[in-house]
Parts: C-alpha cells; sequence; structure tokens
C-alpha cells in the first residue's frame, strides 16, 4: 500500500460543519483549510490490514471475487471530481503492459522446489507464489 506521495489535498470548508473523528465530534467553521492525507488513509489498520505487505487478497471477499474498498479509503488516483486527470492514461498503461505480457511472455506458476531461473526467463516470488516468465518461442 505504497502512496506515490504526501497526497496533502487541502480544500476550503464552504459551509460550518461538524465531522465525526472516532467518538469525537470536529466542529468545521466556514472558511477553514482541511486536508486529506493518503498516506495516512493507506495505513490505517482499521481500513487495511498488513498495510506493508503486498496482499492483492484484501480486495476479494470470500468467493474471490473482486470488492471495492469503501469511498475514500483507497485514493491512489484520489477520487471525486478532482481526481487525478491522468488517471486512464495510467490504467491504459498497465492494460498495455499486461497484454504485452501475456502475448509475448509465458507465464507459468512453478514450484519453490522445481524453480530454475534461466538467461532468457526470471521468476518473481509472491507470498509462497513462484511465477516464472520467459520469452515465448516465435
Amino acid at each position: 500500500m505504497h502512496t506515490i506521495g504526501n497526497g496533502a489535498f487541502p480544500r476550503e470548508a464552504k459551509i460550518d460543519h461538524e465531522m465525526l473523528v472516532g467518538d469525537l465530534r470536529v466542529p468545521i467553521k466556514k472558511g477553514t483549510l482541511v486536508c486529506t492525507q493518503t498516506y495516512t488513509t493507506h495505513y490505517k489498520d482499521s481500513i487495511f490490514k498488513n498495510q506493508n505487505s503486498f496482499d492483492p487478497s484484501r480486495f476479494l471477499n470470500q468467493e474471490g471475487n473482486l470488492v471495492y474498498p469503501e469511498p475514500f479509503t483507497f485514493m491512489s488516483f484520489s477520487a471525486g471530481t478532482r481526481s487525478c486527470v491522468g488517471r486512464q492514461l495510467a490504467m491504459t498503461e498497465m492494460k498495455t503492459f499486461l497484454a504485452i505480457l501475456v502475448n509475448d511472455y509465458d507465464v507459468n506458476v512453478t514450484e519453490k522446489k522445481d524453480k530454475k531461473i534461466a538467461f532468457t526467463s526470471f521468476a518473481i516470488t509472491l507470498e509462497n507464489v513462484d511465477f516464472c516468465i520467459s520469452p515465448v518461442s516465435k
């Protein structure tokens, strides 16, 4: 859960408001500058357990289906009307990378005891799962 930057998104309160922080009610007066810290949110244990671990399963339910986090909890591109203008480009680049990867390379899950790394391939280890990636013979 590494955040790209500090991610302080300052906004000025347009109206008087009261915000609930835990059990504490915090008054926010009109004109007050309020910031959202993505780093703090992404490392909040009540939202994401084991934040320092690579764990894609945190976004899956018991059946293995994708479950989106609560709004404004995972803010890799921010959220709402002022979200990152480069989001669509970044998503397209990631999809293009994956398409090229599966088109030009064989990706196999291997057992640890059989893992062999040759000059033309490399292995990635993710929590007791090894992937061997080798160029496709054409």
